[in-house]
């Protein structure tokens, strides 16, 4: 499992989506924290970041799935930031 926290610009966490992706075994987790930033539903002004990120690493990487379980209380922090490996 890997939590990505850090820089929260979209170059970046795309980058670390690219990096730590393929270290994922299949069935964990890639977890990209703060992707309700930039206006989903926070800080519209914030500029592309983690959501724009997964969204591009999604179209990239096929070996990934949004779990969206993991948001059974309808609040997080997080939304579409639970990646799940699959291949």
């Amino acid at each position: 499992m890997v939590v990505l926290d850090s820089n929260h610009t979209a170059d970046h966490v795309l980058n670390e989506l690219r990096l730590y992706g393929p270290l994922v075994t299949k069935g964990n987790y890639l977890v990209a924290e703060d992707t309700n930033i930039n206006g989903h539903p926070v800080r519209p002004s914030f500029g592309p970041g983690p959501m724009e990120a997964v969204n591009t690493f999604l179209e990239e990487d096929d070996s990934f799935e949004i779990d969206s379980t993991r948001e059974k209380f309808l609040l997080t922090f997080n939304p579409r930031g639970y990646l799940r490996k699959v291949r």
